[in-house]
């Protein structure tokens, strides 16, 4: 049966191997995108310098790749790859430990800057007349000094023409 194994895993290795070429040519022609450069990335060429980090999946991370996922995601990495130790670390020293890399040569996040609020400013608002339904048996708006009329309870002084409050009378 070992035999039937190792001859099922080449035929299952040369298959795939087929595929994978057929498909970096593919690329190769859409995209014009050396063959090299498509062959080391599978052969895992480009995984040896260090800005990078490979998963026990065969996935391969660069330090800018990393920085858009979550640090959940990153210390779930770690922990996938057997790091240790990485529980208490922050966002960009996780990076650092997946790529290999020290914490000064992985590149910091850039924030977007947050839209100032401007505060609006309030516009004065025109004075609202209420109109009351109890009418008093009694008003006393008298006539002052100036032509106005003035009512001597409140003073609130009254447009002669329009009949609306223009003023209070400071005492």
């Amino acid at each position: 049966m070992s035999g039937f194994t190792a001859d099922f895993n080449k035929r299952l290795n040369d298959l795939i191997d087929q595929t994978v070429k057929d498909f970096f040519q593919k690329i190769h022609e859409r995209y014009d995108i050396p063959l090299k450069e498509l062959n080391e990335i599978r052969i895992g060429a480009s995984s040896q310098d260090p800005g990078s980090s490979v998963t026990k999946e065969g996935i391969t991370f660069t330090a800018s790749e990393l920085m858009g996922k979550s640090t959940a995601t990153l210390k779930a990495l770690c922990k996938s790859n057997g790091k240790k130790n990485y529980s208490k670390l922050k966002k960009i020293e996780l990076i650092a430990m997946l790529t290999g890399a020290t914490v000064s040569d992985v590149p910091s996040p850039v924030k977007a800057k947050s839209k100032s609020k401007t505060k609006k400013q309030k516009v004065p608002e025109p004075p609202q007349v209420i109109k009351s339904k109890v009418v008093p048996s009694e008003f006393k708006i008298r006539r002052n000094d100036n032509g106005d009329y003035m009512h001597s309870e409140t003073g609130l002084i009254f447009d002669k023409e329009t009949k609306q409050v223009i003023g209070i009378l400071s005492r």
